[in-house]
């Protein structure tokens, strides 16, 4: 009965804590909330020549000590070759204990999941960018890094620089800095 009763109480701490993650009063307010639809910048998929059914990366970190997970991949697609790249770190003293951290890219669109869920410390900083993507129908100006709160809500993530350039089809952040894991994309 102990068991069970510890089991509940586990898991509505566990609900109850990571309800309010999109809420969170240290992003600021999503773009959409201000009347501009936003929504994920799409990449071509991968052909059916493709091998790779999924690109994931995986490094076990000692969050006292830091560390980094790095993501390079390049696939066929029907217009092409898309190069995709993913450098994470973790500084010392970000989380508690050692972790199996992954960065997963998503299919179809410039995302990344990252996991497990958590928050850290101390920020994490992510480099992220696409190579041999259309981006003819991207206003540079419009084009954001940002966290996925929900659907169709989206939060801007600070960073250093974001670079558009639609003439050479490349797409990239750097020192993005993450308060947590989740699901980031660019956004347009």
């Amino acid at each position: 009965m102990k068991k069970l009763l510890f089991s509940i109480g586990l898991s509505f701490l566990l609900l109850a804590g990571c309800s309010d993650i999109g809420t969170n009063s240290d992003f600021p307010e999503s773009p959409n909330s201000q009347g501009a639809k936003k929504e994920i910048v799409k990449i071509p998929s991968r052909s059916s020549l493709a091998v790779e059914a999924q690109f994931t990366a995986v490094e076990t970190i000692d969050g006292q000590v830091g560390g980094s997970v790095v993501l390079n991949a390049e696939y066929p697609s029907g217009s092409g070759s898309v190069s995709i790249s993913a450098v994470l770190t973790v500084p010392a003293g970000a989380f508690q204990g050692t972790k199996d951290i992954s960065v997963t890219f998503e299919d179809a669109l410039a995302a990344v999941e990252l996991l497990p869920s958590m928050q850290f410390d101390v920020p994490l900083s992510l480099d992220l960018s696409y190579g041999g993507i259309d981006l003819s129908s991207v206003s540079a100006n419009s084009v954001d890094f940002a966290y996925i709160a929900g659907e169709n809500q989206f939060q801007p993530v600070q960073k250093e620089n974001l670079k558009v350039d639609a003439a050479s089809g490349n797409l990239s952040v750097n020192k993005a800095v993450l308060t947590h894991f989740s699901r980031y994309a660019f956004i347009k």
